[in-house]
């Protein structure tokens, strides 16, 4: 830090560090005397106290002494019409800068070595500058939005805004829920809320975040670490807060027109985890080894039917007895992702797996085993702690690699057997093209179910 003789102003700041003090700032050198006065404490407590100066040519331009920084600000107050209208800007901030070497020179006319600067560094003369010009816009009424007006966060978030024109917004969460086109997401986006991005955002402004791009950009570089690593809900806090900005700026013209996550390029996005990889055949029997050594019945059934009928995870925990119908050998999966029920054939296998979920006397005592009671309580997020070496869509995806390669089962069959609209099958003729390949369907789901058994069991060579 360079060191400089107290200034005149510095003996006013003694007196009282928060009053109103006016200064003639542009003298940088006397600036960093006062910068390090005012950081050095309270000369009673010795604990640091934020210093406003003011400057005496300018009007409107002040200096914002904070603990890690020194900002120029922009502040003026008018009143029009009996109402109070404001203007406050950050221009950028003042870099103490440092020297090479210790103490200075009380000789004047000796050589004193450069002082570095960072390059936002904005000095006295050209934060005067900036005031003037921002001053002339405020006149001529081009001054644009302050950053605190329009909407916060958090009534985009949760509604209860109204734009420019007076209109009343709906919230982005309000607005998910209402359109239904994902419950699942709807859900997703109040949790993240709640936890991350309310309490980081829900005070700002959007004007503010929109002009204050960077600032959106470290938090969300820093958000990694909150994930243990995982970084898939980092970047869905990222996705919310652009959906919800372009949400509110395509009605409200207030908002700058990019978004706070424009600053986060391409290749700063967080990688995520790969997808989740399906078993070789040859590699069953070691998963039903650690299959077996699970101790709660109904996570070794959920497992099971996973991996015997390559059901997606989410829709399997859902499901509930009403929707497996053993006489007709017919399994509903309900509320499939193409948002309807997908009636799949099953086999004695199949059947079998599903029993050791019935006959499992540690259920709880508020879920059994009517129609309406679910078939897999408490595995609608597969089970993590079920120490498997594969568990989920990597079961989904073993069920699609033995039903292919190993049982030679056509794609659109084996699409169909997982819950998929087949390749090249419209909507409307998918029940006309199920009717049509019925007894295939149903040949392939049995011969997958015997494979699939005699992998796990090691009988690789009776398999199919």
């Amino acid at each position: 830090m360079v060191q400089s003789a107290p200034s005149v102003g510095i003996g006013k700041l003694v007196a009282n560090k928060m009053a109103k003090q006016f200064h003639d700032l542009s003298d940088d050198h006397a600036i960093e005397g006062m910068i390090d006065f005012a950081q050095a404490g309270s000369p009673e407590t010795g604990e640091f106290e934020p210093v406003i100066l003011w400057d005496t040519k300018e009007e409107g331009l002040r200096l914002y002494i904070g603990r890690r920084a020194v900002t120029w600000q922009y502040f003026r107050q008018a009143r029009d019409h009996g109402q109070r209208k404001h203007t406050f800007r950050t221009l950028g901030r003042f870099d103490p800068g440092y020297v090479i070497g210790s103490g200075v020179n009380p000789n004047k006319n000796a050589w004193e070595p450069p002082i570095h600067r960072a390059k936002w560094h904005i000095g006295s003369d050209a934060a005067r500058r900036q005031a003037r010009i921002l001053a002339g816009k405020i006149e001529e009424g081009i001054g644009g939005t302050n950053a605190k007006e329009g909407p916060t966060f958090r009534q985009a978030f949760t509604g209860g805004f109204k734009n420019a024109d007076g209109d009343t917004i709906t919230g982005y969460l309000e607005y998910l829920q209402a359109t239904g086109k994902s419950d699942r997401w709807a859900y997703n986006v109040k949790r993240l809320g709640e936890q991350f991005l309310l309490p980081q955002w829900g005070d700002w402004s959007l004007i503010e975040m929109g002009k204050r791009p960077m600032a959106v950009k470290e938090w969300y570089l820093g958000l990694k670490k909150s994930f243990d690593d995982n970084p898939t809900s980092a970047n869905h806090c990222a996705r919310i807060i652009r959906a919800l900005y372009r949400r509110a700026a395509s009605m409200d013209h207030r908002l700058p027109a990019r978004d706070p996550i424009s600053a986060i390029g391409k290749k700063e996005w967080h990688k995520e985890r790969g997808e989740q990889k399906g078993m070789s055949g040859r590699d069953l029997h070691k998963w039903y080894a650690a299959w077996q050594g699970i101790p709660n019945a109904t996570h070794r059934a959920f497992h099971l039917v996973n991996l015997l009928i390559g059901a997606r995870p989410g829709e399997l925990g859902r499901a509930r007895w009403r929707d497996l119908d053993a006489k007709a050998m017919l399994f509903t999966m309900p509320d499939a992702k193409e948002e309807n029920d997908i009636e799949i054939p099953i086999t004695p296998e199949i059947v079998a797996a599903f029993e050791l979920a019935r006959k499992d006397k540690t259920r709880p005592n508020d879920v059994g085993t009517a129609p309406d009671d679910l078939i897999f309580p408490g595995c609608s997020n597969n089970p993590t702690r079920d120490a498997l070496p594969a568990r989920g869509h990597a079961l989904r995806r073993t069920y699609k690699t033995v039903a292919e390669d190993w049982c030679k089962v056509p794609t659109q069959i084996s699409e169909y057997l997982e819950g998929r609209m087949p390749e090249g099958v419209k909507g409307r003729y998918l029940l006309k093209w199920a009717r049509n390949e019925g007894p295939a369907i149903i040949e392939a789901q049995r011969k997958v179910s015997r494979t699939i058994m005699a992998l796990l069991h090691g009988k690789v060579k009776r398999a199919a």
